[in-house]
């Protein structure tokens, strides 16, 4: 299952770490001390970056939809993952 995360991107929900919410990324030493070491620019153009992905693979991906949509969305698709994997079995 694949995870749209705004404009033309999709990511792999397996392989997503972590959605956190991009204008609290200073609020805690945590995440001050992890965004210093993996810094990058907003690629999003003309549009509010309001969340940020982290993958597997230590990837920082950035999205105009609220980590709170992005949460709901990834849940709803865990949730008809072990739906199949039941009616599958």
């Amino acid at each position: 299952m694949y995870l749209h995360i705004g404009g033309d991107m999709l990511l792999p929900l397996k392989d997503i770490v972590g959605i956190f919410d991009y204008e609290k990324i200073g609020r805690s030493a945590a995440n001050k001390e992890f965004w210093e070491a993996n810094k990058k620019s907003p690629p999003v153009k003309g549009e509010t970056v309001k969340s940020f992905i982290v993958t597997s693979d230590k990837k920082i991906y950035f999205s105009s939809i609220s980590p709170v949509t992005l949460s709901r969305r990834a849940a709803a698709l865990k949730k008809c993952a072990d739906l199949a994997a039941i009616f599958k079995a």
